[in-house]
């Protein structure tokens, strides 16, 4: 059994439901110790477009609407595809962690947060939303969980790439404890699990 804090932020506009589409912005996390046993993706789902990053720089792709190319060039690690969202909306999107090895993970903390991309893949500026949180009890061997959440861009909010910081604790007794014992032991920290974007121009771009 899963419990979970997430925020959910009440909207004003919603984004029209779309299939789930698969980018770029995946990334299975790899690390050493008892953390390395821990694989995690990030899902961004319903996106409005697709941003493209490459040589030429980054070009905004709307669906039903018009690209437009910023020349901004970044290093070729990011080179790729990324879920496309305009502010003032709502992005649905899924962390889902897997236990890889034969030990059994008990009480995990989970947090989501939305940051401003940092080109150099450490920790951004917080967007301005708080993250989201998720405890896990048990995560058994070979067992894969998934946990659905949901955030709003402000209206406003800069554009080009923006990243999702997933961290990953032990935490020392339950949800309603974990104000008096702290946060937990830290196991994962990866500032980069995922990578989104909204447009440049993207508050009008959402009238």
């Amino acid at each position: 059994m899963i419990r979970c804090r997430t925020c959910v932020i009440t909207l004003l506009v919603f984004a029209e439901a779309m299939a789930p589409l698969v980018l770029h912005a995946e990334t299975v996390g790899n690390h050493t110790g008892e953390a390395r046993y821990l694989e995690y993706r990030v899902e961004y789902l319903d996106p409005l477009g697709v941003t493209r990053v490459d040589g030429s720089g980054i070009t905004y792709m709307p669906f039903g609407g018009v690209s437009h190319t910023d020349p901004t060039i970044l290093p070729t690690r990011y080179f790729g595809d990324y879920a496309l969202y305009f502010s003032g909306r709502a992005v649905r999107f899924n962390v889902i962690i897997k236990n890889s090895g034969a030990r059994t993970f008990k009480n995990l903390r989970v947090v989501a947060s939305q940051e401003y991309f940092n080109v150099e893949g450490l920790a951004g500026e917080p967007i301005g939303m708080p993250g989201s949180e998720w405890f896990i009890p048990n995560l058994g061997g070979g067992e894969e969980i998934l946990l659905a959440g949901m955030f709003a861009i402000p209206r406003g909010a800069a554009s080009g790439l923006d990243q999702t910081h997933l961290q990953i604790f032990h935490w020392a007794g339950d949800g309603g404890e974990i104000l008096h014992t702290g946060g937990g032991r830290l196991i994962v920290d990866d500032p980069q699990a995922g990578i989104w974007c909204p447009p440049r121009d993207a508050y009008s771009l959402s009238l």
